[in-house]
């Protein structure tokens, strides 16, 4: 897709916990399943989201119920966002 701008994941629940830091699972999403994304067209600004392709993403899979929400792997090019999220989050307490 072309014009994305930006990325960034959505944060829902209580973190992990692993020795005083929050054990991260999946670093395209940061456990959340979900992610945003925006794209610019027609000289706007529009905000989406995607499901991601880990088991927490699973939720948001698309099994003939009434909304459709696209799989980040079909959107964006996912091991570009899980690089920038675990050089962010090296060695960081979350």
């Amino acid at each position: 897709m072309q014009g994305i701008i930006g990325v960034k994941y959505i944060w829902k629940g209580k973190p992990m916990k692993n020795n005083g830091k929050r054990k991260v699972n999946c670093f395209i999403c940061m456990d959340s399943g979900i992610v945003k994304y925006t794209q610019k067209a027609d000289g706007k600004t529009y905000d989406y989201i995607a499901h991601c392709t880990c088991q927490a993403g699973n939720s948001y899979r698309y099994e003939g119920n009434k909304y459709y929400i696209p799989c980040i792997a079909d959107v964006i090019n996912v091991e570009e966002i899980e690089k920038f999220n675990r050089n962010k989050y090296k060695g960081a307490t979350l």
